[in-house]
């Protein structure tokens, strides 16, 4: 019987990718099949006795039968012969079979099996599947959680406002990190009674992100960008503010605004 492709793309892995993929997991094919709870491999020889202490395997392909598909916890390891002893599988394995020993972090990840988990994997999926749901399960973790992942905020503002601030974001639920905020006018050069824009917290001390300098009209040019790049901690219920100085534009001068910033602790965002 010829190579499947799962074969073919083991066999095809440079040394220095398998070298990297032994800390997280061990490919071997079964060459000697005791029992439901016991085999052995000769892929898995040399490591030491207590190498895999709390590792699982997993069968990656039994000819599509049992135990294909199934994990189970490791008890014990015999570096000299590859032997591998684990809580019973449904089935015996037999020589030829492919088996993937698994870090427990790695193990219980991939151990969803609903039909929420998009890419679940099922008794007839093998390794890709498998990588395909612990990416999934990952970017479902930390994008629901906004931990340390860049997130953007955007909203608008009318410059035909009377001098006054305004509020343009507040930290909610967690603090955040401010990286970068971007302000584009719109088309056409602001005027009227309008002299400048700041945009600052409202901070006892502000945090200022953009001064009336930087915001003179004179630079509040046709679709002009003003951009501020930096570190600025945000804290839950600090608001970031936009002031008009002088009055209003005199006309309608919707203007965007686009900031940059990651979750200090989880769940932190702009709103």
């Amino acid at each position: 019987m010829g190579l499947s492709i799962f074969e073919k793309r083991i066999s095809s892995f440079t040394a220095g990718a398998k070298a990297e993929l032994a800390g997280l997991m061990r490919v071997g094919i079964v060459t000697t099949a005791t029992s439901v709870t016991v085999f052995a491999s000769t892929d898995l020889v040399g490591q030491d006795d207590d190498a895999f202490d709390g590792w699982y395997v997993s069968v990656l392909q039994a000819d599509n039968a049992a135990p294909e598909g199934e994990l189970k916890p490791m008890s014990d390891y015999v570096s000299s012969t590859g032997t591998i002893t684990h809580t019973a599988f449904t089935a015996q394995l037999a020589v030829g079979d492919w088996v993937v020993l698994l870090r427990p972090e790695i193990a219980m990840l991939g151990a969803v099996n609903t039909a929420a988990a998009t890419g679940a994997v099922t008794n007839t999926d093998l390794l890709m599947a498998y990588v395909k749901q612990l990416v999934t399960n990952s970017e479902t973790l930390t994008a629901g959680l906004g931990l340390g992942v860049a997130q953007i905020a955007a909203t608008t503002i009318d410059l035909d406002q009377a001098a006054a601030s305004y509020d343009l974001f507040t930290g909610t639920t967690q603090a955040v990190v401010l990286e970068s905020l971007s302000f584009k006018t719109a088309t056409g050069a602001a005027g009227g009674a309008l002299t400048s824009i700041s945009i600052q917290t409202d901070d006892a001390t502000p945090g200022v992100i953009i001064d009336s300098t930087d915001g003179d009209v004179a630079n509040l040019t046709s679709e002009a960008d003003l951009g501020w790049t930096g570190i600025m901690y945000i804290a839950v219920g600090t608001k970031i503010r936009l002031t008009i100085g002088g009055g209003a534009h005199g006309s309608a001068y919707v203007c965007q605004v686009t900031a940059k910033y990651r979750a200090v602790v989880a769940g932190g965002n702009l709103a």
